[in-house]
């Protein structure tokens, strides 16, 4: 009735080969199709085989069928290259892995999570009846899923930071931890909510390529503007004193604010001589 495998590991793990992949590779292709990768890595994000990966994660144990989990990680994987046009190594996909809270992109894999899906959803079963149910040595303690699942990225993320090659890693992970950070992945890509929420193919491609620490130039070059060299990572491109780059993004950091002040009849006025937006009833 729950849609649940009942039985032996080999009915239950052919009973999730089923109903976990009967639509996945249908589904992923026409992702790889849109030509609007921010839309389509969304929707990728809370595509039905996700919701469906998770209702297994929580009713049936890892155990019973973990080369489906393993073998679903990596066709969503192969997914999120084909739809963002990049080639993510493997410690960049643990990463990308994470909470977006956390640095990462919200793909959370299967493998890593399931256990906690599954004992957090064991344990809530049995306040909810009120039974005595016989322990069972795959149920440990006892965490909300949401919290478990957090921890654990916390714990994968920490292993990340210590294994960093270089300062600079170490420095792009931690900052990837500050508030908001990463509210553009998670944000619906609407124009209803606003032009903000809506970016170009190539500047969420880079975007995404920036976030993970992956190349976003083929080769080392000179800045034209100030003759600095810029490396495959695009460092200089985002501090350049010359260009004009660093006052257009404070420019529209002061318009969104000043629209937010409007749609809460503030009343705001932008000072255009110090950039500042000046509430006048305040």
């Amino acid at each position: 009735m729950l849609g649940v495998p009942l039985g032996s590991d080999e009915r239950a793990a052919e009973y999730v080969e089923k109903k976990l992949f009967s639509k996945l590779r249908t589904m992923v292709d026409r992702l790889s199709d849109f030509n609007d990768i921010q839309s389509a890595f969304f929707l990728l994000r809370i595509s039905f085989s996700i919701v469906r990966a998770t209702h297994f994660m929580r009713t049936t144990p890892l155990s019973k069928w973990t080369t489906q989990a393993e073998k679903f990680d990596q066709q969503i994987w192969d997914a999120a290259q084909n739809i963002l046009g990049l080639i993510i190594p493997g410690e960049s996909w643990k990463q990308a892995c994470l909470t977006p809270r956390l640095g990462g992109l919200g793909l959370r894999k299967v493998v890593d999570h399931a256990e906690i899906a599954f004992s957090a959803s064991w344990q809530e079963s049995k306040l909810t009846s009120r039974e005595n149910w016989t322990p069972r040595d795959d149920v440990k303690g006892f965490l909300p899923q949401k919290l478990g699942s957090f921890r654990k990225d916390e714990e994968i993320l920490k292993k990340l930071i210590e294994r960093a090659p270089n300062e600079r890693e170490r420095q792009r992970l931690n900052r990837l931890q500050c508030e908001q950070a990463g509210a553009w992945i998670s944000a619906v890509p609407s124009r209803k909510d606003g032009n903000d929420t809506v970016m170009q193919p190539r500047n969420f491609q880079v975007a995404v390529a920036l976030r993970l620490g992956l190349p976003v130039l083929d080769e080392e070059k000179s800045c034209s503007l100030c003759m600095q060299t810029i490396d495959v990572f695009g460092d200089h491109a985002a501090c350049c004193a010359v260009s004009s780059d660093r006052i257009h993004r404070h420019n529209r950091m002061r318009n969104l604010l000043d629209r937010i002040a409007h749609e809460g009849l503030l009343n705001p006025e932008i000072d255009l001589g110090t950039w500042m937006v000046v509430d006048l009833e305040m």
